[in-house]
C-alpha cells in the first residue's frame, strides 16, 4: 500500500494525497531501474506515479535515421523493483503485447527525429510497474525501460519536513517525519509485512527504501516515522539552474546557426557551494519542451569554471535521465580552468546542475552547495502485503 504526500519547500506542505499500495511476493532478484538503451533515444517524459484507473503517458524522439516499428509490455513488480510472481491476466486485461503505432516525423526540425507516444493500458492492481519497450522483429533489442507505480486511496499519512535532527546538518539538509492510521485498515505485523519509501521531487534514483517505523501505538493504530540518526534526512541542495533556448531565450551568451544546426553558448556557470541561498523559481531538476512536433533540436554548450575536481564532472538532471550519462560527461581545459560539453537537446526550458561521479554514486552537492531553505517536493510511499498472502 502506498500512503502518498508531497511537499514543497522545508517546511510548506504543498498537498495531500491518500493512497494505498499493496506488495507482492517475488521470485527474480534482477532489480528494474528507469534506463535510455539506445543512444538515439531522445527526450522521454513519462508519469510515474499514477492513482488506480489512470493511464500514464509516454512520449519521446528517435533521432537518426527512420523511426523503427516498436512493442511495449507491463512487468509488475513487488515494493523492491523485483519482479513479481503475479500472472499477467491477474493486473491486465487486455493482451500484454502492444505496438507503439502513433509515431509521427517532426514536421520543420532542421534535425529530422521521430516523435512516439503511447497511452499506457489501465492495469487492475496497485503497485509497481515497469514498461519496457523493445524492437518489433528483435524482441532482445531493448529501447528503454520506464517505472510507473499505481496507487489506491485507502489510508491518509501525515507528515512534515524540518530541520535534521543530525546536529552537522541542520542548515544543510532537510528531515521528513511522518505517521499514519490504519483504524480502517488491517495491518499484521508492520515490522515485517509494511515498507516505507521516501523520494525527493519525483526520483526513484535518490529513494529511501524500507524505511521501519519508530514508534508504533497499538491501541489507537498509528504508526510514527520520526528519526535522529539522518535515516529519512535529504541534503536540501540548491534551486536549479536554468537555461532556455529556441522559443525564447534565457542564460544564454550567444548562439549560431551552422550546417549542422543551432548552437547555444550558455553563460559561463561557476562553483556554488560556497554561495549564499537564493530563492530562484525552478522547477525541480526538469524540463518543459517547445512543442512535441516542432521544437528543433540544438547543440547546447555548457561551460562551468572550476579547479578540477576528484571526480568526472557531468551535466545532471532530467535532461541526462537523472544518470551520469557519457554524453553528458564534461571535458577539463587546465588551461582555463573550466569544464566544457556541448550536449543535443530539443528545444524548451531545462533545469540542469553540475554533479560529480562520486564512486557510482551521484554528488549535487560539491559543484552546487546545500541548504535547508530549498524548496524541495518529496512523497511518502507506504507499501503492505499480509503475511502470507501474494496481494
Amino acid at each position: 500500500m502506498v500512503g502518498f504526500l508531497r511537499y514543497l519547500n522545508s517546511m510548506k506542505l504543498l498537498f495531500t494525497s491518500i493512497a494505498i499500495l499493496l506488495s507482492y511476493i517475488i521470485d527474480a532478484q534482477d532489480i528494474y531501474f528507469d534506463q535510455i538503451l539506445d543512444k538515439n533515444i531522445r527526450t522521454v517524459q513519462m508519469q510515474n506515479i499514477v492513482p488506480i484507473g489512470s493511464s500514464p503517458v509516454l512520449e519521446f524522439d528517435f533521432i537518426n535515421g527512420d523511426g523503427p516499428y516498436m512493442i511495449a509490455k507491463i512487468v509488475h513488480c513487488d515494493w523492491d523493483w523485483k519482479k513479481s510472481i503475479i500472472f499477467e491476466n491477474e493486473f491486465m486485461s487486455v493482451f500484454n503485447e502492444f505496438q507503439l503505432n502513433d509515431v509521427e516525423a517532426s514536421s520543420s526540425a532542421y534535425i529530422p527525429y521521430y516523435h512516439y507516444r503511447f497511452t499506457l493500458p489501465k492495469v487492475k492492481m496497485s503497485g509497481n510497474y515497469v514498461l519496457l519497450v523493445y524492437d518489433e522483429d528483435n524482441p532482445k533489442k531493448k529501447y528503454l525501460q520506464r517505472r510507473f507505480s499505481v496507487f489506491e486511496d485507502r489510508i491518509v499519512v501525515s507528515g512534515s519536513s524540518i530541520l535534521s535532527n543530525v546536529v552537522r546538518n541542520r542548515f544543510t539538509h532537510q528531515q521528513i517525519d511522518f505517521q499514519f492510521g490504519y483504524n480502517n485498515y488491517e495491518i499484521q505485523d508492520p515490522y515485517q509485512n509494511l515498507h516505507a519509501v521516501v523520494r525527493k521531487n519525483q526520483r526513484w534514483d535518490n529513494a529511501k527504501m524500507n524505511l521501519k517505523s519508530s514508534y508504533i501505538n497499538e491501541a489507537n493504530k498509528v504508526l510514527k516515522f520520526n528519526y535522529f540518526g539522518g535515516e529519512s534526512s535529504y541534503s536540501g541542495g540548491i534551486e536549479y539552474r536554468q537555461v532556455f533556448f529556441g522559443r525564447q531565450q534565457f542564460n544564454v551568451d550567444h548562439f549560431e546557426k551552422t550546417n549542422e544546426g543551432t548552437h547555444y553558448y550558455l553563460r559561463e556557470d561557476i562553483n556554488r557551494s560556497n554561495m549564499n541561498y537564493s530563492d530562484t523559481p525552478d522547477n525541480n531538476g526538469y524540463f518543459d519542451i517547445d512543442s512535441p512536433y516542432d521544437a528543433d533540436y540544438s547543440h547546447v554548450h555548457f561551460t562551468l569554471k572550476s579547479d578540477k575536481q576528484p571526480n568526472d564532472v557531468y551535466v545532471f538532471g532530467q535532461l541526462s535521465d537523472w544518470n551520469l550519462q557519457s554524453y553528458c560527461k564534461m571535458d577539463y581545459d587546465s588551461t582555463s580552468n573550466k569544464y566544457e560539453k556541448t550536449i543535443l537537446l530539443k528545444n524548451g526550458e531545462y533545469d540542469f546542475a553540475y554533479a560529480l561521479d562520486n564512486i557510482n554514486k551521484v554528488d549535487e552537492v560539491t559543484l552546487q552547495g546545500s541548504h535547508s531553505e530549498t524548496r524541495n517536493e518529496y512523497e511518502i510511499l507506504i507499501y503492505y502485503r499480509p503475511f502470507g498472502k501474494v496481494y
